[in-house]
């Protein structure tokens, strides 16, 4: 089937030098999670693949799992319909032979960003050129992460806490994670945000493995929301008093301002407090040993040359989000007194939204004293105008009915995000 959807070419922003007909704008508009049907199928490397994803799964699950995958390989045929037609694929191989561009996605909102690829690259070098948070490497450092992870793998299996398929999976890697960075269109300059790309890595079997042991540890959490859709459903039934006002704190630079010492203590103080090790054969040593492992052997490649990042968590890795999450909630118990108050604050990942009774002045002290507390969580802020405030992708307005102000909410569309099909 030919595609007939019409997609918006100002989802994409071009800021190369090389002119793109509107007829290439268009394809790059689909966006880059966008896949033509595939006219073949790699029978190894879907076995592999299913093979990973599957490997905490009960055998009994993994066994029918394993056998529907082999039955869709051996029926698999080439299709007679496509997502694209053959001018559109014509339009995507001339794209990629325009070797001095870049296209990655923009920070915030999914738009699609055209780029001159030496602009691309030292965007990226002036985030590498700050040695407070990053270090260029003299040599390739996979072999001793290598050493490091076997010991450790080596010795819970001499403990009888994994088996030897399971070490096999921990260290079945060896490949390095490389960086990307993604444009802050909303940002004046543009700066880079550095995303690690940490899938199939060295590390990524010992995150994705934690992960699975941590991730109740969400439960814990107070006041975070995942998405646009859960927080509407969280605020629609808001009501603030008279003297009430709306704000919004933005933490900068989350990932690489989490101090990982203290992010991993405090994952373990609560993961003690579960009980869930109770029923794993695991230490809190081992947990430790493996998430050490995992956060502080952040190095990468860009450009041919190995950096290693000095401080917080690298933004790409699996166990990132999550102690971040851990990092923040503590943080808000022991210094956010003045606003953490229930069903009044709500944070998706570094931006905070809250229902206070501080003026304006009053909260641009408040965060100035905030900035001063010993660490490395600095705040800006907003202050609601018009008693309007967007937050996510809401346009939050308080409203008096029936004597009591409520929240109206309202779908925001911010300047930098795009609108677009997933196919």
């Amino acid at each position: 089937m030919n595609s007939k959807i019409t997609y918006d070419i100002s989802n994409v922003i071009n800021i190369s030098k090389i002119h793109l007909s509107q007829e290439q704008l268009k394809v790059i508009s689909k966006g880059l999670k966008f896949v033509p049907t595939p006219t073949s199928i790699n029978t190894i490397t879907t076995v592999v693949n299913c093979e990973k994803s599957l490997f905490s799964t009960p055998k009994l699950t993994k066994s029918a799992a394993i056998s529907e995958i082999s039955t869709f390989i051996q029926k698999w045929r080439k299709p007679t319909k496509f997502n694209i037609n053959k001018e559109e694929a014509k339009l995507l191989k001339e794209i990629k032979s325009i070797e001095n561009i870049v296209i990655v996605q923009a920070d915030k909102g999914g738009k699609i960003v055209v780029m001159n690829k030496n602009y691309y690259f030292n965007k990226i070098e002036e985030k590498l050129n700050d040695l407070n948070v990053y270090e260029q490497v003299k040599k390739d450092p996979t072999t001793i992460i290598k050493t490091e992870i076997n010991k450790q793998v080596t010795k819970m299996l001499n403990q009888n806490k994994i088996t030897d398929q399971t070490k096999y999976y921990l260290t079945s890697i060896d490949d390095l994670p490389k960086i990307r960075g993604q444009p802050k269109l909303h940002k004046i300059v543009t700066p880079m945000r550095i995303v690690t790309c940490s899938r199939d890595t060295i590390t990524s079997p010992i995150s994705q493995f934690i992960f699975r042991i941590i991730k109740e540890l969400r439960t814990t959490l107070s006041g975070v929301v995942c998405n646009t859709s859960n927080f509407v459903k969280i605020i629609a039934d808001a009501k603030l008093n008279q003297d009430e006002h709306l704000a919004s704190l933005d933490i900068q630079d989350l990932y690489t301002n989490i101090p990982v010492s203290k992010a991993i203590d405090i994952t373990l103080k609560r993961l003690d407090e579960s009980k869930k090790l109770d029923n794993l054969p695991f230490t809190k040593t081992d947990i430790k040993e493996l998430l050490n492992l995992a956060l502080k052997n952040s190095y990468f490649q860009f450009n041919g040359k190995f950096y290693k990042q000095k401080t917080g968590l690298p933004m790409g890795n699996t166990l990132s989000p999550i102690l971040a999450d851990i990092y923040m909630d503590e943080y808000k118990k022991q210094h956010l007194h003045e606003v953490n108050i229930p069903n009044k604050i709500w944070r998706y990942v570094d931006d905070i939204l809250i229902i206070t009774k501080m003026n304006k002045p009053q909260l641009e002290k408040y965060v100035l004293y905030l900035n001063k507390i010993r660490g490395t969580i600095k705040f800006t802020s907003e202050f609601e105008q018009n008693d309007q405030i967007n937050y996510l992708d809401t346009m939050l307005t308080k409203k008096l009915i029936n004597n009591e102000i409520i929240l109206k909410i309202r779908w925001f569309r911010k300047n930098t995000a795009a609108d677009r099909l997933l196919n």
